[in-house]
């Protein structure tokens, strides 16, 4: 009788425990993938008077965009569709993205491959 009562909780701990992992991943993918809630980084056209980002080329690579753009960080669920056909020529935070900003260059900023222009000494990030 012990060893059938045994088997029986071993089981039962054994789907509960399985149902749990089951239902964390669920939700887990639910609020990443389902409601986009995650945060994505953007290139975006250059405003007029804003330091922009620039590639740095390497003259025997052959072809290189050397095209001028901002950064934007924002949730994903407010990307516009024009960000995936990389057609935007104007873009600002969304209101209803409290966690969007635009990124200028600055030494703070740059990454490698990149090259400011006209950019300040410190990090400008804008709401």
């Amino acid at each position: 009788m012990n060893t059938t009562l045994n088997r029986a909780l071993s089981v039962g701990l054994t789907v509960f425990l399985v149902a749990f992992i089951l239902f964390d991943i669920w939700s887990r993918f639910s609020g990443y993938v389902q409601a986009k809630d995650f945060l994505v980084d953007i290139n975006i056209p250059c405003a007029q008077g804003s330091s922009c980002f620039t590639a740095v080329c390497d003259p025997s690579a052959g072809s290189c965009d050397t095209s001028e753009y901002l950064k934007a960080e924002l949730t994903a669920e407010y990307v516009p569709q024009c960000a995936f056909e990389h057609t935007c020529t104007e873009f600002s935070c969304p209101a209803a993205d409290r966690s969007c900003h635009i990124i200028s260059c600055s030494t703070d900023t740059v990454q490698d491959g990149e090259k400011c222009e006209n950019a300040p000494q410190a990090a400008t990030v804008t709401k």
